[in-house]
């Protein structure tokens, strides 16, 4: 008689926790869905609230439209209005307004000219120009309460003269990065940045690491152009080349048979044309 009170036992057991895995599936479905949807609203709140950014800020500063890139072209660099693929160089050029285009299949050289100072001098000039303004405020403050302190007049020149002293030496210390090309035809292009005041301070790099980025996709669609033949073009042309130099020349003998004496001048240059 014990064997059937386990299996009621056991089959009790089993109804029990069929409703209990059931209802935690249950929980679970709906905390998922309630994760996915919350998650949708902050995606799509963070969408507006970039969309509204934007709108604004092509409001208050126009924009031209994204330069476009053709069909055959494979795009190795784009940021901002400048545009690099294996075939040219496309940037809208804020100074002249207009878009400028060039080649890589007439372009010769592509140079890269960075300039930055290094890191002791940047903080030396800085904790300089710091301690001599607060040096001032304070001879300053000092003089605007003690009516006594007239001799102060003259610190106030040394003072000042190395506040501009240092201004100047921090602001030709300013990082320029130029990448210059030249073109066969002998023109010369170029992109120029140089950070803002704010980035100088906060000690950005981001203007350096975007012509970084730029020289080495330049690079990268110069190298992919074939500017000179291949060996086996060459040799073939030089056998070409040999091979109608010695028929002119048979024909020159045949021609002036009396004339064997004189030897034939033969140029560099005809192994070239």
């Amino acid at each position: 008689m014990a064997k059937p009170a386990t299996d009621t036992n056991l089959s009790l057991c089993e109804i029990t926790m069929k409703p209990v895995r059931s209802s935690f599936l249950m929980l679970k479905k709906l905390s998922e869905r309630s994760r996915a949807a919350s998650s949708a609203a902050e995606k799509h709140q963070q969408e507006e609230s970039v969309s509204r950014k934007e709108r604004l800020q092509d409001w208050l500063s126009p924009k031209p439209a994204r330069i476009q890139l053709f069909d055959g072209e494979r795009e190795l660099f784009r940021k901002g209005l400048i545009l690099v693929t294996d075939t040219r160089l496309a940037y809208i050029d804020p100074f002249d307004r207009m878009l400028k285009t060039y080649m890589f299949e007439h372009m010769i050289s592509v140079h890269k000219q960075f300039y930055r100072a290094t890191v002791f001098n940047q903080r030396l000039c800085k904790s300089l120009l710091i301690l001599s303004v607060l040096i001032f405020l304070v001879i300053l403050t000092i003089d605007l309460l003690d009516s006594a302190s007239s001799g102060f007049f003259l610190v106030y020149v040394p003072l000042a003269a190395s506040i501009l002293l240092g201004i100047k030496a921090w602001n030709d210390m300013k990082p320029w990065y130029i990448v210059h090309w030249r073109m066969r035809d002998h023109t010369y292009g170029e992109i120029t940045q140089e950070p803002l005041l704010r980035e100088r301070i906060r000690g950005d790099t981001k203007r350096e690491e975007f012509m970084n980025e730029l020289a080495n996709a330049m690079n990268e669609a110069l190298s992919g152009k074939t500017w000179w033949p291949s060996k086996t073009e060459q040799t073939s042309n030089n056998s070409m080349t040999t091979q109608s130099s010695d028929r002119e020349q048979q024909s020159e003998d045949e021609s002036n048979p009396n004339d064997k004496s004189a030897a034939r001048l033969t140029l560099v240059t005809d192994n070239y044309q």
